[in-house]
């Protein structure tokens, strides 16, 4: 379950993308497409790709993108 960290403080919106890849790189689900203003937001996988399939347990990464700015966190789905 990843959750984004705060948001920069600053006027207007920033670009936000949260994506998860397994451990091959292939993306398997964005989360977070759009702009949003700072703050402290969440992002929520289910264990899902986007046609809405269950994905198995393994090792996924998510990156998370605002601006210029970009993170990459290892995650592990248990089932």
């Amino acid at each position: 379950m990843p959750a984004l960290d705060r948001l920069p403080g600053r006027a207007g919106s920033l670009p936000v993308a949260v994506e998860v890849y397994d451990a091959l790189g292939q993306r398997v689900r964005t989360l977070v497409q759009e702009e949003r203003p700072p703050g402290y937001y969440r992002a929520i996988w289910d264990g899902r790709d986007s046609a809405g399939r269950e994905v198995g347990s393994g090792i996924y990464f998510c990156r998370v993108r605002v601006g210029e700015q970009v993170r990459v966190r290892k995650m592990a789905l248990v089932k």
